[in-house]
């Protein structure tokens, strides 16, 4: 029968402690006391267990892993971006909804007469980067695009294109990946309307993913 023992402890140091237990109550002595002891180490053990357990969780090494955000990132960019907004002030309506801050503050109605040539950043507060919405919007005035983007971190790419999967018609995506980045990306492409819809889903290796959607506005 093998007898657990505290670490860094010799074989030699067992056995005189275990020899000295054994005469101990072999002479009648208190057997409370042994008792005692045994808690004692066992106390000591359960400290130095605790002490590294904090020092294990200070620098992040055996906890839980952190949640995954895809869920929050589908979310929210299905109710921003891909609504398909028209102009910047409309986006900025989406996701001033949602909480989101634009850094100029509210988005003014645009220019009917100018081709747009804008971009614009949204954040959500205390979320630094995580979940920030960008748009571009670009061209003549009758044909212009919208890129419109969004990205968050520790996100399962694989759980997350599984959902698009579920929960849109889009049809199977074109993947690439590139081995010396360890970047992922699936792409679908779509004829919509006179216009093009092209949806991009980025994934790196520090688990960051972007989604980003590309559409045409057609005037009429």
């Amino acid at each position: 029968m093998s007898i657990p023992v505290g670490p860094g402890q010799s074989g030699d140091s067992r056995k005189r402690t275990l020899s000295n237990c054994r005469a101990f109550s072999d002479d009648g002595g208190n057997r409370a006391s042994i008792r005692m002891s045994a808690e004692d180490g066992r106390e000591g053990s359960s400290m130095r267990l605790l002490t590294l357990a904090a020092l294990l969780a200070a620098f992040g090494i055996g906890e839980a892993s952190a949640e995954d955000n895809g869920g929050r990132l589908f979310q929210m960019f299905q109710k921003t971006c891909a609504g398909k907004p028209v102009s910047a002030e409309a986006l900025d309506a989406r996701a001033r909804g949602l909480g989101y801050v634009h850094p100029d503050g509210p988005v003014a109605p645009e220019d009917p007469t100018r081709d747009p040539d804008d971009i614009h950043f949204w954040k959500l507060p205390e979320q630094g980067s995580n979940f920030a919405i960008d748009a571009y919007f670009t061209g003549r005035r009758a044909k212009y695009q919208v890129v419109c983007g969004m990205h968050a971190d520790t996100v399962d790419v694989a759980a997350f294109v599984e959902t698009l999967r579920r929960e849109t018609t889009l049809p199977e995506p074109q993947t690439k990946s590139d081995p010396e980045t360890g970047r992922v990306s699936y792409a679908w492409t779509v004829e919509a309307g006179g216009g093009k819809d092209v949806l991009d889903v980025a994934a790196y290796r520090n688990g960051r993913v972007s989604i980003t959607f590309t559409y045409d506005v057609i005037v009429r």
